[in-house]
């Protein structure tokens, strides 16, 4: 059980930075002229890599970003007690 505890807090960090890299893909557009959307694609690349480790410990269930980890009791596909 601490196993999966530890998971779901990994997920939820996760889910944070992914949150931060999607918002940070401004930042290279502003400053680089050249190269900036191909380093505002790569955050993008990275941020949805990392989006997709915020899941259920237990089943593997990708949850929706748009849930707050502090709304989510239960994952919606198995049932189990987050």
């Amino acid at each position: 059980m601490d196993d999966y505890t530890k998971k779901f807090k990994m997920a939820k960090n996760a889910r944070l930075i992914s949150i931060i890299t999607y918002i940070s893909t401004v930042i290279p557009l502003m400053f680089f002229e050249d190269i900036g959307i191909f380093l505002s694609l790569g955050l993008l690349v990275i941020g949805f890599i990392i989006g997709r480790e915020y899941r259920c410990p237990y089943c593997n269930h990708i949850f929706d970003l748009r849930v707050t980890s502090r709304k989510l009791n239960h994952c919606n596909s198995c049932g189990a007690k987050l």
